[in-house]
């Protein structure tokens, strides 16, 4: 009797696991609601350094002990965004209680998220009010916003919309993959409204109204230098995109054809603050120091030039007439303006789908 008390009262103890190896997406709600399903969870954490193995941790506090062997039975191994979790039972440092360990850590995050701020000139306080005018609000109210697939360029948007009799409609890059469609003449607009978008759903993969919760993203080239040739691929560069965003197509020297040194990847992301990182890569047991650097993305508006004559990797060049031959393109772009591997081509985005080369050798894509 006293044995099964004495069990009874331990389940009925608050137990705390140390979680070690969390990708940098993840924030403490994120960590909160995983293990939420396994138990009720008190309260979750992640420290503002990293661990003595160089990685980032963190703690989660359930109410019974049960819960926490559970969740540690379950979820240790489990990866997150590419991340082997790593957890254990966490034991607070002698003559402190766990609670006051935690506390003293988010203590010490404080302080130094203050210190970087004051660093910074104070610039995570700030903000500023903005001003509505409600004549741009009603032109806006008549805009259309559409999402393609892939990043690409302008010009070749405004190249289909012209091949489809469309090309009154002024088109202009809000970001990333979406584009601020203007339809002035009305007629147009009903007509258009009528067959449910049809015809611009054959150049886009989503058309929606704008509206002021319209949340902004961005494209940019990342360059990625320092990756050991053995784990120089796909893989390990799509899950290196995947740090600030989503993988969208890769650039220069995916096959190491030009250099062993760095290779180009273009991404998505909402995250609008400078990329220039140092990343640890872990392969297998051992680990590399990659350098992640951001070279933006712009539709050129200069004169026409070839890729052999393109200075800048990561520029689409815009300057071409519409309805001229040229098909200039630029390292990474397909001649209908959409991004693929330079290097031997794999794939292309050919109207709204998306060919692998290899089964699809004969694939036209000048149209």
């Amino acid at each position: 009797m006293e044995r099964t008390q004495a069990y009874r009262d331990q389940n009925q103890q608050a137990t705390s696991l140390f979680v070690e190896n969390i990708p940098k997406r993840m924030e403490w709600k994120g960590l909160w609601h995983l293990f939420a399903r396994h138990g009720d969870v008190i309260d979750s954490f992640i420290a503002g350094r990293l661990s003595r193995g160089g990685k980032r941790f963190g703690f989660v506090r359930f109410t019974l002990r049960n819960d926490a062997l559970r969740a540690m039975e379950r979820l240790n191994g489990f990866s997150v965004y590419g991340f082997r979790l790593s957890i254990k039972l966490a034991h607070p440092k002698k003559g402190k209680k766990f609670g006051e360990e935690i506390k003293s850590m988010k203590v010490q995050n404080s302080v130094r998220e203050a210190g970087e701020s004051s660093a910074g000139g104070g610039m995570k306080g700030r903000k500023v009010i903005g001003h509505v005018e409600s004549e741009d609000l009603w032109k806006l109210k008549k805009c259309l916003v559409g999402v393609t697939k892939m990043v690409c360029s302008v010009q070749n948007i405004a190249l289909r919309l012209q091949q489809w009799g469309l090309g009154d409609i002024k088109i202009q890059r809000l970001g990333g993959k979406m584009f601020l469609l203007t339809i002035e003449d009305e007629d147009l607009f009903i007509m258009l409204e009528d067959l449910e978008w049809s015809y611009l759903k054959e150049i886009f993969d989503e058309v929606k109204c704008w509206s002021e919760s319209l949340k902004p993203t961005r494209a940019t080239w990342l360059e990625v230098s320092g990756i050991p040739l053995h784990c120089w691929n796909g893989t390990t560069l799509k899950r290196v995109a995947e740090l600030w965003g989503s993988f969208e197509a890769f650039g220069e020297n995916l096959q190491h054809n030009l250099d062993c040194e760095k290779v180009t990847i273009l991404i998505s992301t909402n995250q609008f603050k400078h990329i220039d990182e140092v990343v640890e890569l872990e392969v297998v047991s051992l680990k590399y120091e990659i350098k992640v650097v951001e070279h933006g993305f712009k539709d050129s508006t200069s004169d026409p030039l070839s890729v052999k004559k393109n200075p800048h990797p990561h520029e689409i060049n815009t300057g071409a007439k519409l309805g001229s031959q040229s098909e200039t393109t630029f390292p990474g772009e397909s001649p209908n303006g959409y991004f693929v591997e330079d290097e031997g081509v794999e794939a292309v985005f050919v109207g709204k789908d998306f060919h692998n080369n290899r089964d699809h050798a004969g694939v036209d894509v000048s149209r």
